[in-house]
């Protein structure tokens, strides 16, 4: 058997990607920059344990949020030589309405061509590691669809990317679930819990940093 494959070493790489995304889900929650930093050691675990499992769509989720992790830390080690300053201020706003309706075409277009990119390479796939049937192969494509779109928004700093998180983790979880991924379910339903209670907090956050962009009245 070998073992970049075998279940003890997923189990363990699940684990990993487990604790670590403990950790990015609470500073995301606290919106602490420093969660893109642990994002890249939950992604790169994730990528791989979803490719061995046939999770197609989730793999290459976890590859954009790899990517997407990279071009943020990039963004901030270029602002911080430009400003001095160690961490760019993380500053909440709301997601203009005007992009509502090309994020709910990205996410009906990437879902489609997860779903049907993955039926149409099928056959080149190993049996092990195809998806076990249309439902699982449907909830990964669309959650993978809509976690694009929420990822999208966080590096944005968008209010609204929490409702996006709110319904990818309920979904992650029941594909685990089905999947008998323990670990990883009761991962995404942790990051369910604090997507839950991130909305409002972020609201909060928000708040406190309008009033105190406002200028002081002598």
């Amino acid at each position: 058997m070998n073992i970049l494959t075998s279940p003890t070493f997923i189990e363990a790489l699940s684990l990993f990607g487990t604790a670590t995304g403990f950790v990015y889900i609470i500073l995301q929650y606290k919106a602490h920059p420093w969660f893109w930093y642990v994002s890249l050691f939950t992604a790169l675990p994730m990528l791989y344990v979803n490719a061995v499992q046939g999770n197609y769509a989730t793999a290459i989720l976890f590859l954009y949020y790899a990517v997407v992790t990279l071009m943020v830390l990039f963004e901030k080690f270029a602002q911080s030589r430009k400003t001095g300053k160690a961490q760019p201020a993380f500053v909440i706003v709301h997601t203009p309405t005007r992009f509502y309706l090309p994020l709910l075409i990205a996410f009906l277009a990437l879902t489609a061509a997860f779903f049907f990119g993955i039926e149409h390479f099928k056959a080149l796939i190993p049996e092990q590691f195809r998806p076990i049937n249309y439902y699982v192969q449907m909830l990964d494509s669309s959650m993978t669809a809509l976690s694009f779109v929420s990822m999208w928004m966080l590096k944005k700093n968008y209010l609204e990317c929490w409702i996006g998180w709110i319904v990818v983790n309920l979904g992650y979880t029941l594909l685990y679930l089905l999947l008998a991924n323990w670990s990883l379910a009761a991962n995404f339903a942790f990051w369910l819990l604090v997507a839950c209670f991130g909305l409002p907090k972020w609201k909060r956050l928000m708040k406190e940093q309008q009033h105190t962009e406002k200028p002081t009245l002598n």
